[in-house]
């Protein structure tokens, strides 16, 4: 059976992008400036009494949020877009697993993918984040 058109419209669409990325990526290169080899990622905490906000510099994947609340017990708000756009913050299986989110980098100047070590090192600079932001223990509320 022949692939729907809408397919084969969808298939040549991320082949075109893969296409122009790839574009971008040599322009840049022959211009002789470098590709980036990491992405600096703002984060945020803003703490309103008992009430915690994270901000993120991009959007992560949800798995990555559970996370955080989970090694973080609070009343807690996390907030993506927050002083930037870096892309789609993937997990380590999505990154194994593939999709949509895990080539955003496409769309932006970067030389591959997130590594898998994102969501952790992530998840532990938020965590770290919020616990200085909470100050010790018997000052504040958890």
């Amino acid at each position: 059976m022949r692939p729907r058109p809408f397919c084969d419209g969808v298939r040549g669409l991320l082949i075109s992008g893969r296409l122009i990325a790839a574009s971008r990526r040599r322009a840049v290169l022959q211009r002789g400036e470098a590709v980036p080899r990491s992405v600096p990622c703002d984060i945020q905490v803003l703490t309103l009494g008992d009430i915690r906000l994270a901000g993120i510099a991009g959007e992560i994947m949800v798995e990555i949020g559970l996370q955080i609340k989970a090694r973080f017990p609070a009343r807690l708000m996390l907030c993506g877009y927050a002083n930037g756009v870096i892309g789609y913050i993937p997990t380590a299986a999505a990154l194994r697993d593939g999709g949509y989110e895990t080539n955003s980098f496409l769309h932006k100047p970067y030389a591959a993918p997130y590594a898998p070590a994102v969501e952790r090192r992530l998840v532990n600079a938020v965590v770290n984040l919020l616990a200085f932001a909470r100050g010790p223990r018997s000052s504040r509320p958890p």
